[in-house]
C-alpha cells in the first residue's frame, strides 16, 4: 500500500474517532438533565436547558453527518429546526 493511502486511512480513522466521541459526548449532554440552578430561577432554567437542547442536538447532527449517518442527521437537525425555527439550519 503506498505510503499516501495508509496516511489517509490513518486521517480517516482519527476522524471517525472524533465524530463517535462527539456523538457520544452530545448524547450524554442530551441525557443529563441540569440540576445545577436553583429551584426559583425556574423560567431561565428553561431557556438555558432549551437553549442547550439545541446545540447538542445540533452537534448530534453533525456528528451524524460526518460518520454517513444520513437519516440520524436529518432526525437531529429537524429537530432542532422544530426547537428553534430562527436557527440558521432553518436559512
Amino acid at each position: 500500500m503506498p505510503p499516501v493511502e495508509c496516511s489517509a486511512k490513518k486521517v480517516l480513522a482519527e476522524a471517525n474517532q472524533k465524530l463517535e466521541k462527539l456523538l457520544a459526548s452530545a448524547t450524554a449532554e442530551l441525557n443529563n438533565p441540569d440540576c445545577s440552578e436553583p429551584a426559583n430561577s425556574q423560567p431561565f432554567n428553561q431557556d438555558a436547558q432549551k437553549l442547550k437542547r439545541v446545540q447538542q442536538t445540533y452537534l448530534l447532527g453533525l456528528a451524524h453527518l460526518g460518520l454517513d449517518h444520513h437519516d440520524e442527521a436529518q432526525r437531529a437537525f429537524q429537530e432542532v429546526i422544530a426547537l428553534d425555527p430562527y436557527h440558521p439550519l432553518n436559512q
